[in-house]
């Protein structure tokens, strides 16, 4: 069996075994390089990117937890140097801190060298102390242990989701976004809100949200009620991140944050907001599950995943609704385009085609201001034919109703009153009073 030992190396004795000068023993010594046979990347680099770097040496420095250093060695290989089989880019990382071949920030400045900082600092960063597991293989070892120990070390470790990050970010339960996030979905979430930091402390719920728990009771309520179905949380906290999204995007009146990605919404999770601006959140929220109440078809938006649809189809909804530069009018208007098209997209193959097209274009589901121009100029000019269809089946209709009221007339000798008015009051009936459409247009659409 491999005997495993902890220990902790400052860091500047860390560095020191992996440069290998004349002053540490071979069998002291630690090589990057040879480890590289079961790591990826070479002597040089690996795979962290130069923010990854930066952020485990702020980690340090802040004495955050920084995870162990894990050293092996095989039998018979006493006076080789160890390899290091987990934490090879932080080994890397602070090599290169140490050799000056690595900035970071300081003091406002973006790119600092080491040695350029002040003395004081970079003696207690030398001092700080690594915890390190090392592991000898034994004689009866099978020759496949170390390959196994990698691969446990390396791929049995489940990554944090979007959401389960967001959760940790959120976890002393005072930033609104989150708070609001966690009262519209409910369910699980109703739990934690129980109480404060510990169980035996009570919840802190902030003034904005408690002053618009009615609103918050009614969006569940409708939602619930709609096509999408009642609005909960998946195993790995996705709709959390994804409807923090949708409030920072309707805060800001920006679709762009309309993201579950943690690194996209971290700068943005502590916004302060009112009352009043948590109502208009709630708002717009309402007027989508007014939209989706009318035209959710999984067909068109997806299987409903907890109560939420697909992202990559919803988007074009809720942009219009948070869309700046519309006017009021023009802001209802367009929630009744959407109602009318994404309705009528139900009984139109080439029509749901042309938009499923559109919304995988580039080969992804990435949405940019191309996207949603194309998308919008699509309804535009489908709801343009379909007014033209109705208004020529509105006409007939029109004319048809007149020739046998005419007929009649004349065989009774009356003449019938006709002001004009019957097809544009069915035209309008029609088009702005009901998005719905009627067995007479329906299979126009087809």
């Amino acid at each position: 069996m491999p005997r495993t030992s902890h220990t902790t190396f400052s860091i500047q004795e860390f560095v020191n075994k992996i440069k290998g000068g004349d002053d540490v023993a071979p069998h002291d010594k630690i090589s990057i390089k040879a480890s590289t046979i079961f790591n990826r990347g070479d002597e040089s680099e690996g795979v962290w990117s130069k923010k990854m770097k930066q952020d485990y040496i702020d980690s340090i420095m802040n004495g955050y937890p920084i995870g162990q250093i894990s050293l092996v060695k095989d039998y018979g290989n006493h006076s080789s140097p160890w390899l290091i089989i987990d934490a090879l880019n932080r080994a890397r990382t602070l090599r290169d801190l140490l050799s000056n071949q690595l900035t970071i920030p300081h003091n406002l400045e973006r790119g600092v060298l080491f040695g350029d900082l002040p003395i004081s600092i970079q003696e207690e960063f030398k001092n700080k102390r690594l915890s390190i597991s090392t592991t000898e293989i034994t004689q009866n070892d099978l020759p496949s242990v170390i390959a196994t120990m990698f691969t446990r070390l390396n791929t049995k470790q489940v990554p944090l989701s979007q959401g389960e990050l967001l959760k940790a970010f959120s976890w002393r339960k005072n930033h609104v976004i989150p708070e609001l996030a966690k009262h519209i979905i409910g369910g699980e979430w109703d739990d934690h809100l129980q109480y404060g930091l510990h169980e035996n402390t009570p919840y802190v719920c902030p003034d904005a949200i408690t002053q618009n728990l009615e609103k918050i009771n009614l969006l569940r309520t409708n939602w619930a009620n709609s096509p999408m179905g009642e609005l909960s949380e998946t195993k790995r906290l996705d709709n959390i991140a994804l409807l923090c999204g949708m409030i920072i995007s309707s805060k800001k009146k920006d679709i762009s944050f309309f993201d579950k990605r943690f690194a996209r919404l971290e700068t943005e999770m502590s916004l302060e907001i009112t009352s009043d601006q948590v109502s208009e959140i709630l708002d717009n929220f309402l007027t989508f599950v007014e939209i989706m109440d009318v035209c959710y078809y999984k067909g068109v938006f997806g299987s409903s995943t907890k109560g939420l649809p697909s992202r990559s189809k919803i988007i074009y909804v809720f942009n219009k609704i948070i869309e700046t530069g519309l006017t009021p009018e023009s802001r209802v208007d367009w929630c009744q385009k959407l109602k009318m098209y994404f309705l009528a997209m139900q009984h139109n193959p080439s029509s749901l085609l042309r938009f499923k097209s559109i919304c995988s274009g580039g080969g992804n589901n990435e949405v940019g201001s191309t996207k949603f121009n194309q998308v919008y100029d699509e309804i535009n000019n489908f709801l343009e034919e379909f007014y033209n269809i109705t208004n020529e089946v509105v006409e007939s209709i029109g004319e048809t109703k007149v020739a046998e009221e005419t007929k009649v007339a004349e065989e009774v000798d009356v003449v019938p009153e006709n002001d004009g008015n019957d097809a544009n009051v069915a035209n309008t009936n029609l088009l702005h009073h009901n998005v719905q459409l009627t067995g007479d247009t329906q299979h126009l659409l087809v």
